[in-house]
Formats: structure tokens, sequence, C-alpha cells
């Protein structure tokens, strides 16, 4: 016997499920931001280029600040510590370069346009990508897990004394989605590819 699901159930189910993605949203906002003053300290863009590239800078520069960190901190630490040291180095260096006008902290220069074309390729291919990780679950999928346990440097699974010298930039990247998000390591690697997609 099992009680019935009440739509008060399902819309209390739906509002957990979309608060355990709040830290995910802060911590892409704080990579994001951060690299994009990197960028806009440090490279010479066009300004409707400037946000775009910021976030993939901010989201890869993070991924490999957690390939350091994450060999001293439990991971969702390293995640957050990585982010923040993004955040602060991109506010110093541009707060350095525009230290008479700091308004310029706050002002993002965006193309609605190409935000909604970004947002919508990422959408079609997370759903072209959904459940197309089959062929991931005995290689990929394990290693995702691994790495969201902390498990920095990687491992090999069926010897732990053996150092696994794979190129695991990606899986990084969605061990962190994973554990940020509370998400399952399937979805996980396809926001990943969706979004790696997306970006190039």
């Amino acid at each position: 016997f099992y009680p019935k699901r009440t739509s008060k159930g399902k819309s209390m189910s739906l509002l957990q499920n979309l608060m355990e993605l709040i830290p995910l949203l802060i911590w892409f906002i704080l990579c994001g931001i951060g690299g994009f003053w990197l960028v806009c300290a440090l490279f010479h863009l066009k300004p409707h280029e400037e946000l775009m590239v910021g976030v993939a800078v901010g989201l890869s520069a993070s991924t490999f600040l957690v390939n350091i960190l994450g060999r001293f901190f439990p991971l969702p630490n390293a995640c957050w510590l990585s982010a923040g040291l993004i955040f602060i180095s991109g506010m110093l260096l541009m707060g350095a370069e525009h230290k008479h006008d700091l308004k310029q902290l706050i002002i993002f220069p965006y193309q609605p346009v190409m935000w909604i074309a970004f947002l919508g390729v990422t959408l079609l291919f997370w759903g072209m990508a959904s459940g197309l990780s089959i062929m991931d679950e005995f290689q990929t999928l394990p290693l995702i897990s691994q790495l969201a346990a902390g498990d920095l440097p990687l491992h090999f699974p069926l010897d732990p004394k053996v150092i696994y010298n794979y190129h695991y930039f990606p899986y990084l990247f969605s061990a962190q989605l994973m554990r940020l998000g509370n998400l399952f390591p399937w979805t996980a690697l396809d926001i990943q590819q969706a979004l790696f997609a997306s970006l190039s």
C-alpha cells in the first residue's frame, strides 16, 4: 500500500529539487562574473564577446583550480574555493584597471539574441544527449562518481595503487555539477556535454 501523492506533495517535491540547484546556480554566477572580469582585464575583445568568453574562461579556470585544490580539500570545498578565487582575482584585476570608475564592475554588455541562441542550442544538445550515456556506463560514469567522491588524482578502479593518467577534464567538470547540484552522474554528464558543445 502506497499513499496517494497529492498535487501539494508534487509541488513540494519540485520545490525541493529546485532548491537543491541554488548552490549550483550561485557557483555558475561566481565563476561567470569572475571569468568575465578576468577577460575584460586581460584581453581586448569586442564588448558583446566578453561575457560569453568570460563564462567559458571562468568555468574552465574553476575546473583547473579544482584539480589542484581537490588534492588538499574535500571536493565541494574545492569547488567553492576555486569559484571564490576566480571571483576575487577578477574583481581585483578589473578594479585595478578601472579604479577611477568602479561602475565598470557592474556593467555587463550582452546581446539578448546571442544568449537566447546559446540557451536554445544548449537545450537542443541536452535533449539529444539525454539517455545516450548508455555506452559510458562502464567507463565514464564510474570515473565521474570517483571524482565526485574526491578521488584526485584519479586512481584506476581495478587497482587503486595505479594513478589513472586519463584526460578527465570534462568528467571533473561533471563531478562538480554532480556535487554542487546533487545530480546523478548521467545527468551531470548530459549537461556537461550539452554545455561544452554549445560553447564550442
